[in-house]
């Protein structure tokens, strides 16, 4: 089998399992949940329970702050209509999202100790976001 078969028996592998397999598998459905009272001026998330923690690593204060509040605003929408959905399907038990802010500053020293207090102390489990790749280099 040459090469271009093989991308081709992949590509078609994966659109049938996104379109058959992992739609039933799914908790939740993207957008159905109640977003009637999201506000992203204001967003709460659970803090206690059964929830996955996500930090937003990225800058949050400074002249660039403005890069961390639009991912905050962006990543808080999805959790809100997952969590109004109920959650996400790990393990046979439902879990909510828990967003927490890891501001980076946009330089590398706080960027390194948010990552840590994320880790250690809020105990995360998920990262997303960073903007440049010199803070990104230290969170690797």
């Amino acid at each position: 089998m040459n090469r271009t078969n093989k991308l081709f028996l992949a590509f078609a592998i994966f659109t049938c399992l996104s379109f058959i397999a992992l739609p039933q598998a799914m908790a939740f459905e993207p957008l159905k949940g109640d977003l009637s009272n999201y506000d992203p001026n204001n967003q709460t998330f659970p803090t206690s329970g059964d929830t996955i923690k996500v930090a937003i690593w990225d800058v949050f204060t400074g002249p660039n702050a403005y890069i961390g509040q639009s991912y905050w605003a962006v990543l808080g929408f999805v959790a809100h209509d997952i969590n109004s959905q109920g959650g996400i399907l790990v393990d046979g038990k439902m879990k909510k999202i828990q967003i927490i802010k890891a501001d980076t500053q946009g330089k590398p020293a706080p960027g390194k100790s948010a990552a840590e207090k994320a880790i250690l102390q809020d105990k995360v489990v998920v990262f997303s976001g960073v903007a440049g790749s010199h803070i990104a280099k230290v969170g690797q």
